[in-house]
């Protein structure tokens, strides 16, 4: 399950955001996640891994990436790939 998103936003700068995921399958599990930014209808790789967690381990994962060009609005999303959920914001 993912909990929560924070972020900020830079032009051309660093932007950092974090997301945390709470492993509540009553075993191990391997996470596979992708994130991705999505403005002036393009698809941006930010980052796609995985991460082990044990049962009812929680853990935040710290995200740093760059965007490289202005627009109005933009999608950003974390989607886990092996559990069919996501989760998204919008920054301005």
């Amino acid at each position: 399950i993912i909990i929560s998103i924070l972020a900020i936003r830079f032009i051309n700068e660093n932007n950092f955001f974090a997301f945390t995921l709470h492993n509540m399958e009553n075993q191990e599990f391997i996470y596979n996640y992708k994130i991705t930014e999505e403005y002036n209808n393009k698809i941006v790789l930010i980052s796609e891994n995985s991460v082990t967690l044990q049962d009812d381990q929680i853990a935040t994962m710290p995200v740093i990436f760059i965007i490289n060009e202005d627009f109005e609005t933009a999608k950003i999303k974390v989607e886990l790939l092996n559990k069919e959920q996501e989760i998204h914001f919008w920054v301005r």
